[in-house]
């Protein structure tokens, strides 16, 4: 025998090839979302979209007739979906009455008797619980469905403003950086001019060359002092950056969980 190779799917595919709709389609395009985008939330390329909405009639037409196609694709699909229910649901029934005669031991009767069947009613209360089963089934894969759509936008959502606010912080980075080396800068100036003003004291300088020095040391200092308060200000930003960057993540990291899990149990059905 010849070694078959199985092929299992990556759950991030199997998530967007059921995102291949037209009805998740048209909710993003109400949502704002241009071709380009939607194509990259079903993972496929722009030119197919294109075909698919050919295949669904969007072609040329504005989104309240899109959302009549899709509501009248539903109900027909409803429609033939109960079709297909009522008709299984007869076939298990008549297999479970067949299946009853052959368990029963044979009971002998007279020839002349009719072969016992099970009566009408039993039979219409049998479909009826199994339709109510299975309608309840559906209800509640249609209600995992449309909580994963919510957590799905949540967690695009959080994802959006964790990359704002890691711009903001880089950007926040960068303007600390540049103080700094002001600040160095600074601090090296007045390290000079302070040397240069001890020197002339040695030296016995004029009055009114070291009355200059000082207060040109007094505006270094004025202004070495202001480039204090700005860093530990832009200090407090950061960190207050860095604890809102933290925070978001974690929230699109659990968002993330609850998909996963809701998307687990929408497979096991």
């Amino acid at each position: 025998m010849s070694d078959v190779t199985t092929y299992k799917m990556d759950p991030e595919e199997q998530a967007k090839r059921k995102k291949r709709t037209p009805g998740f389609y048209v909710e993003l395009k109400e949502q704002g979302y241009s071709d380009k985008k939607i194509a990259d939330r079903m993972g496929v390329a722009p030119a197919y979209l294109s075909q698919m909405k050919g295949r669904w009639g969007f072609v040329g037409r504005p989104i309240h007739e899109m959302k009549k196609k899709v509501k009248q694709a539903e109900k027909n699909k409803s429609r033939n979906q109960k079709k297909t229910m009522k008709e299984d649901i007869k076939e298990d029934v008549q297999k479970a009455i067949e299946d009853k005669r052959v368990e029963e031991p044979p009971i002998k009767e007279p020839e002349s008797k009719q072969p016992a069947v099970i009566s009408k009613q039993s039979y219409d209360r049998e479909i009826k619980k199994l339709e109510e089963k299975v309608q309840s089934e559906h209800g509640m894969r249609k209600h995992l469905e449309r909580k994963i759509l919510e957590l799905e936008s949540e967690v695009f959502q959080a994802n959006h403003a964790v990359a704002a606010w890691r711009e903001h912080h880089a950007r926040a980075k960068k303007e600390a950086t540049q103080w700094k080396n002001e600040h160095n800068n600074m601090l090296q100036n007045y390290e000079a001019l302070n040397d240069q003003y001890q020197a002339l004291e040695e030296e016995s300088a004029p009055r009114h060359t070291i009355t200059a020095m000082q207060q040109k040391i007094e505006e270094l200092m004025n202004d070495k002092n202001f480039l204090e308060v700005e860093r530990d200000d832009l200090r407090r930003r950061v960190d207050n950056l860095v604890k809102q960057l933290k925070a978001e993540t974690e929230r699109a990291n659990y968002h993330g969980k609850r998909e996963h899990h809701l998307y687990e149990l929408v497979k096991l059905g």
